[in-house]
């Protein structure tokens, strides 16, 4: 607690002693139109400081949650608009109640058709509906595969497994523009050894959330400080022990622990604290008729969330990355690509034959992304390659064999997915560009 008051005051800090709580709201917060009564996780501007002006409102605002009022700075040079419930560019935000009131109104109306998104009314760069596919031609768009790894980053795991593959590119992996292929770490800090997370990210690989300690608060504790702390915590302990301002302003991406969500709270955090992407849904009815999904925002709602409860409100510009299913040899859908062997006795994963493993990951390849071009989801855990060895052997098989099979194949870290969504360029243009090689 004392180190988490040590950068909080950074982010933002607990104010209004004169608020009184209620089961659900905050009852006479100090806002800029005066003493108002907060519901539950509504927000509003902030008063005034001293010595500040006209440009400066919006610059805070506060958020309700609990009982208790939380002060946030928007970032970038944004302003807090009451009506959109986010930062915005300060020529449309305004913090007057009767605007306000006006776009609740409106926002109510178009909250009852959350689930119409069209590329009418959501359009790039920063809005992409659920189900909706790229406005590329099929011939010219790339192939990317996302490989991810959650959890701790430690000594023998890096050495092992991350560092040849990934840092020091030991089996000769690149993409078409002649770059080595890179991966994303959703780093938990506990265990994890620091130096070596920034030797990945300085490599050009992508470093993302994954909590302080990998876990999210529930019951009494599930609050947005908590969350906060949790989730932003992970950057600001990096950047105390290193001092690497880039790695902290680059870790823009999360997943949440156990597939956990905790409803609107993360969200909210992730909005607020500047996030491009969450990773924690799941798409596991997949196999039952449906195609795998590209990333999208949640300036509209999903149709369908499996692991979680789906956003109760819209998140403009914040971007999912979902965890498109895989399925086992045993029938059985799982999110992650290791999913389905965590209730394998060990015996069972270390007879597993690297043929096995490259056939496992080449038929999701082949029959389920590769047919529709969705970026593949090869979202795993490194303690995997402990549980079954052959499984790393395969993997770097099998990306030597796709490289060189496959000439429109990527191997990228899902921010720079969301980047090429953001202005898609055809795979022609990307190689010319040397796409991938500036991260």
């Amino acid at each position: 607690m004392v180190l988490f008051k040590s950068w909080i005051l950074l982010i933002w800090a607990v104010t209004c002693p004169l608020t009184r709580a209620t089961s659900s709201g905050c009852v006479d917060a100090v806002t800029s139109e005066g003493l108002r009564t907060l519901q539950h996780s509504q927000g509003a501007c902030a008063p005034p400081q001293l010595g500040e002006m006209g440009r400066d409102e919006g610059l805070r605002y506060l958020r309700c949650y609990l009982g208790k009022v939380y002060t946030m700075i928007c970032p970038n040079n944004t302003r807090y608009d009451v009506g959109a419930d986010t930062c915005t560019d300060p020529k449309l935000a305004s913090c007057n109640v009767t605007d306000r009131d006006g776009a609740r109104k409106n926002r109510t109306k178009r909250n009852s058709y959350l689930d119409q998104c069209t590329k009418e009314n959501c359009k790039l760069p920063n809005c992409f509906c659920s189900g909706d596919t790229p406005n590329l031609p099929f011939t010219d768009t790339p192939m990317f595969v996302m490989i991810t790894f959650d959890d701790s980053v430690y000594d023998d795991l890096y050495h092992k497994f991350f560092k040849p593959l990934f840092v020091v590119n030991q089996y000769n992996l690149f993409n078409p523009s002649g770059c080595p292929v890179k991966m994303g770490l959703y780093v938990s800090l506990q265990y994890s050894n620091i130096t070596l997370v920034r030797e990945a990210y300085h490599a050009g690989n992508e470093i993302g959330s994954h909590t302080l300690y990998h876990e999210l608060p529930e019951g009494e504790n599930l609050t947005y400080a908590a969350v906060a702390e949790a989730i932003v915590g992970v950057k600001q302990r990096i950047l105390e022990a290193t001092g690497d301002r880039d790695l902290y302003d680059s870790m823009v991406g999360f997943r949440t622990p156990y597939l956990r969500c905790v409803g609107d709270i993360r969200n909210d955090v992730l909005k607020d604290h500047g996030f491009l992407y969450d990773s924690s849904l799941s798409n596991e009815e997949n196999f039952y008729g449906r195609v795998p999904f590209w990333p999208y925002t949640f300036n509209y709602l999903p149709k369908r969330c499996c692991n979680c409860q789906c956003p109760s409100k819209r998140y403009e510009g914040l971007w999912q990355v979902p965890l498109n299913a895989w399925l086992g040899d045993d029938g059985q859908v799982c999110a992650m690509v290791d999913g389905w062997t965590f209730d394998k006795d060990e015996t069972f994963l270390a007879n597993r034959s690297v043929e096995q493993w490259y056939n496992y990951y080449h038929r999701h390849f082949l029959n389920y992304f590769y047919p529709y071009k969705v970026p593949m989801s090869f979202f795993a855990h490194g303690s995997t390659f402990y549980r079954s060895p052959n499984s790393y052997v395969a993997l770097h098989l099998w990306l030597k064999g796709l490289l060189r099979q496959y000439p429109n194949v990527w191997v990228v870290p899902p921010k720079l997915v969301i980047q090429w969504m953001k202005r898609p360029l055809t795979h022609d243009q990307m190689k010319k560009d040397k796409w991938d090689c500036y991260v």
